[in-house]
């Protein structure tokens, strides 16, 4: 069986200086794999080059993903393939959520733009989300701002956002920093009973 993504001599750098390093892994569909370093090692980097996130990066390799190579692949392809078959859930909510858009909205927006669907399907469909993710009074936290929503909530906000369009691939950056520690276990044990929906690749922090 191939795997869902394939990553082969990844290597990114920036101005000329290398910080990925001919990076190798493959992941399979319903897997978890992990990219344990110390802070500055690459790992944030690594997940946001695989969409061709990573601003100013020179990136070459290859990253398979059902055959298709994302590092290669036309730009308006690779825009149809971010937030639809790949989720990105990014380290810090705060900075990756529109402050002026209530949560329900952000969700229902996605929906709207990638799977059409009518406003109140979408607005629906967040609310499920949310429920999903353990928010609870979903209905009324759908209708608040971010700043509104405490660490924890936002951050299962975002993961509902990643999963609106039941992507095959979550690329997981650092999901729990900002956390404290009964929050992070509440997000790593929500991470878990959703890695059986969907395939992750988290990036996490450890000082080795």
């Amino acid at each position: 069986m191939s795997a869902l993504l394939d990553v082969k001599d990844l290597r990114v750098s920036f101005g000329g200086k290398e910080v990925v390093k001919g990076i190798n892994f493959s992941i399979n569909a319903g897997e978890k794999l992990a990219l344990v370093g110390e802070s500055g090692s690459g790992k944030s980097v690594t997940a946001l080059s695989l969409l061709r996130l990573a601003l100013n990066a020179k990136i070459s390799g290859q990253a398979l993903f059902d055959g298709r190579d994302t590092l290669a692949m036309p730009e308006p392809e690779l825009e149809g393939l971010r937030g639809d078959d790949i989720a990105m859930i990014f380290q810090e909510p705060m900075t990756a959520l529109n402050p002026l858009m209530t949560i329900g909205r952000q969700i229902a927006e996605v929906l709207e733009l990638k799977k059409g669907a009518s406003k109140q399907e979408a607005h629906q469909r967040a609310i499920e989300l949310l429920i999903e993710v353990g928010i609870p009074e979903p209905e009324r936290r759908a209708a608040q701002f971010p700043h509104q929503l405490s660490g924890g909530q936002r951050q299962r906000a975002m993961i509902a956002m990643a999963l609106s369009c039941s992507p095959k691939l979550l690329l997981a950056d650092e999901p729990t920093t900002a956390l404290d520690v009964t929050l992070r276990l509440q997000i790593l044990n929500l991470i878990g009973e959703l890695q059986k929906r969907a395939t992750w690749l988290c990036c996490s922090s450890r000082t080795i």
